[in-house]
């Protein structure tokens, strides 16, 4: 429930539809995006419909619109990232990083979730990953010989775990190019002929 004391602004005032003036002249998507970028908190009005934000978190986001325009979108997502790290910063400093808010302080919760987000993925991506299985590339490039099939440049690469990768035999197979493979070469997958197959 919005308060009636003056203290929010609709966020439908600050962004165009049609030919309507509006705050920053940006559409509604990209306003939205800032907010959410930036971690400021939408209320829902009393119908349920309309999103407010309060008038405090109105500098920060005229100042991620101004950046915007003068600097470019680069400078205004790094100013994005750094305000929603701040919180994030200190709480590190003072040495209490463990400690979340309580669920009743809202406001700060919002300003720490594009952060802690990325945290927690981070954390919840080296927790899931499986042992990695060490004669994988192998595997797969015996399976890619034993059915003849053609591989892409990036598909070689990823197998092999390279970034560069310019046709050089590895792990006792070696590469022949067979032509294009949309806007890549292709590549045929052999076994080294000085390789016993079993």
């Amino acid at each position: 429930m919005i308060p009636t004391d003056q203290t929010h602004i609709p966020v439908s005032s600050l962004y165009a539809e049609g030919d309507e003036p509006s705050k920053y002249g940006y559409k509604k998507s990209f306003v939205y995006q800032a907010l959410k970028d930036l971690g400021i908190e939408r209320k829902i009005g009393a119908d349920g419909v309309a999103a407010y934000i309060a008038f405090k978190d109105l500098d920060v986001l005229d100042e991620y619109v101004r950046i915007r325009k003068e600097k470019g979108k680069k400078a205004s997502e790094e100013f994005a990232l750094k305000r929603s790290g701040q919180s994030v910063e200190r709480s590190i400093e003072s040495g209490s990083a463990i400690a979340l808010p309580s669920s009743t302080d809202a406001s700060t919760l919002a300003s720490l979730s594009p952060a802690l987000m990325v945290l927690v993925e981070a954390i919840a991506s080296r927790m899931s990953e499986q042992p990695s299985d060490p004669l994988l590339p192998q595997r797969q490039l015996k399976e890619a010989w034993r059915e003849g099939w053609a591989l892409s440049s990036s598909q070689v690469r990823e197998i092999l775990g390279v970034k560069g990768w310019s046709g050089q035999p590895r792990y006792g197979f070696v590469f022949y190019k067979l032509g294009k493979i949309g806007r890549e070469s292709g590549w045929i997958v052999k076994l080294d002929s000085g390789i016993p197959e079993n």
